[in-house]
């Protein structure tokens, strides 16, 4: 199993590099940018970001089917989460003429793995992305619910046909196979959603409605405390 953190490390380090190349140019540090620059530059940190996202997909369903997926809990802040989601993900909707909302947390400190805790968040917007037009919106936002924190992703899209809802966390389904094509994926993203969750003890569920849009929810639970412990 020791292959697996050498092969993501190999995969990772040089998108990961190109990425940060690009938010320094585009934050003009070296000098300044005509326009056209900038769009070229964002399509290249849109792209490597796109592509860590599937990496990540593939590589992680395969250690799941080997055994090997695990998550290292600890106490996680949810705003430190939404944080980096909103630097990963709001280049990507911007791309799409999409707009990304991502509201502050008040709940209380959550007992998850703060990276697969992000890549949950991420493949469910990336999801979105694929099937909200040009102008469309989605909004992250999380609520209590019985111990559990309700992480939910909501978009204004095409919504999900009654007759598909049962198969929507399988790998490899991603709608009708024209759909799969024309809005592209691996189609592991909502099956790999469905086993991190899992993994934490949580669940995911999806309300949705044809013409009106789709909201995917994560449950994820609240730390635990013992008597005469603080969450802070």
């Amino acid at each position: 199993m020791s292959l697996w953190p050498t092969v993501t490390h190999e995969l990772k380090t040089p998108l990961t590099a190109i990425v940060a190349f690009c938010e320094i140019l585009l934050d003009e540090i070296p000098g300044p940018l005509n326009r056209e620059q900038k769009e070229d530059l964002l399509d290249i940190k849109t792209s490597a970001q796109q592509l860590m996202i599937l990496i990540s997909d593939i590589l992680d369903m395969a250690k799941f089917e080997a055994g090997a997926l695990r998550v290292e809990k600890e106490k996680v802040d949810l705003n430190d989460v939404f944080r980096i989601v909103r630097r990963t993900m709001s280049a990507i909707a911007y791309q799409n003429n999409i707009r990304l909302t991502v509201t502050r947390s008040e709940l209380p400190l959550l007992m998850a793995d703060p990276e697969r805790l992000r890549q949950i968040i991420c493949n469910l917007i990336s999801n979105s992305i694929k099937f909200v037009k040009e102008g469309g919106e989605i909004t992250v936002f999380a609520e209590a619910d019985k111990g559990f924190a309700a992480i939910s992703v909501a978009d204004t899209g095409e919504g999900i046909a009654p007759e598909l809802m049962p198969h929507i966390f399988e790998k490899f389904r991603q709608g009708e196979e024209s759909l799969k094509r024309r809005r592209g994926g691996t189609g592991l993203g909502l099956a790999l959603v469905k086993t991190l969750a899992e993994l934490h003890d949580g669940s995911v569920s999806v309300n949705s409605e044809l013409g009106k849009g789709t909201t995917f929810t994560v449950r994820i639970p609240f730390i635990r405390l013992e008597r005469g412990e603080s969450d802070e």
